[in-house]
């Protein structure tokens, strides 16, 4: 047993610095619209899913697993029409704490057909929970300086400060001759209040997608197979992300006449950033096997914003003042003990 939670928790810390840094690879360029990057990010993430079934000596396919990779490849979908609308920190804000609580929730009380995995000392992971929960508002309040980049197509598993602290809001001034971002489009006519209302609920349903993107390879390990490890189950999931990602970058070929924006430049570092991402979400799967995601889903969606801020801070410069700094160590103390206490909850 104490041979599990070493790699559960080895595991996890991969999965935060992974999804903390996937997206350095393409700090500095500018990903346009997203919907290319994301295509490109998408075709990394099944190499490596692909290499993980040939390790492991290609054991069944579960399409059902894909069900999982869609949940995942729509609710990132969603985040460029949602950053449009609200922006990219209420946006975070709202995606990162639906997917923490939804995950958080369907294992531990056992949503949508799977088993119910209670932590050993319950009051204590609640209050990490609600801990962790409370320390990415701190987050939202570190403010970036002198990020040259003007949009991405970001990862809704990772906290606010990533983002925010290594990319630009893709709403910020552009070029209007320049359709790098966007044309003009329905989302531009709709009136401002109606544009929060819409924007706040995809946000929410985006992070539900992402908080049960896990269910549907953890519902065939708790009711149709007998073979629980996570990594049997990684190529489906990510086939699922692939294919989905496919038919809505066709559909978004279609939309714009067979004429979409495409930059060559991004192909090396979004299949990078691919890579990246995979590891940590295989690392997450190896989590959930080894210590439940009532346990793993508090600590990798809180611990990547603490990650991405060190890059902004240390790296890129990008995190400067007193009240930064100040805000910082307040996050930082906050998820510190969030993951703490949801660490020792677990035995």
């Amino acid at each position: 047993m104490a041979s599990d939670d070493l790699l559960g928790y080895g595991a996890v810390l991969v999965a935060i610095v992974m999804f903390g840094s996937n997206f350095v690879p393409a700090k500095k360029f500018d990903t346009g619209d997203g919907m290319f990057f994301q295509w490109v990010m998408c075709s990394g993430i099944w190499s490596l899913g692909l290499i993980v079934n040939l390790a492991t000596s290609n054991p069944r396919f579960h399409p059902l697993a894909m069900l999982g990779g869609w949940f995942w490849a729509t609710g990132n979908i969603a985040t460029v029409p949602i950053i449009r609308m609200i922006g990219l920190g209420l946006g975070l804000l709202l995606w990162g704490n639906s997917n923490l609580i939804m995950g958080w929730a369907s294992s531990r009380f056992g949503l949508f057909g799977l088993d119910s995995h209670p932590p050993d000392i319950v009051w204590l992971n609640y209050l990490g929970v609600i801990t962790c929960v409370i320390s990415t508002l701190c987050y939202l309040g570190i403010k970036a300086e002198g990020s040259k980049v003007e949009s991405v197509e970001v990862d809704a598993n990772v906290n606010a400060s990533e983002e925010e602290g290594l990319f630009k809001d893709p709403t910020a001034a552009t070029d209007p001759n320049s359709n790098a971002i966007h044309s003009r489009d329905f989302i531009d006519n709709i009136t401002p209040l109606n544009k929060r209302l819409i924007g706040c609920f995809l946000a929410i349903m985006a992070g539900i997608f992402y908080g049960v993107s896990f269910n549907p390879a953890q519902y065939i390990m708790d009711n149709q197979s007998d073979d629980d490890n996570g990594l049997h189950y990684v190529f489906a999931h990510f086939t699922g992300i692939y294919v989905t990602s496919t038919g809505y970058f066709l559909v978004y070929c279609m939309y714009h006449r067979n004429r979409p924006a495409l930059r060559s430049e991004l192909i090396l570092p979004g299949f990078a950033c691919g890579v990246m991402w995979a590891i940590a979400e295989i690392s997450w799967f190896i989590a959930n096997e080894k210590l439940s995601a009532a346990v793993s889903f508090p600590m990798i969606t809180t611990g990547p914003g603490l990650v991405g801020s060190l890059w902004g801070m240390i790296v890129f410069g990008e995190v400067k003042g007193a009240q930064n700094f100040l805000i910082f160590g307040c996050a930082f103390a906050l998820t510190l003990a969030g993951v703490l206490m949801v660490a020792f909850s677990a035995n």
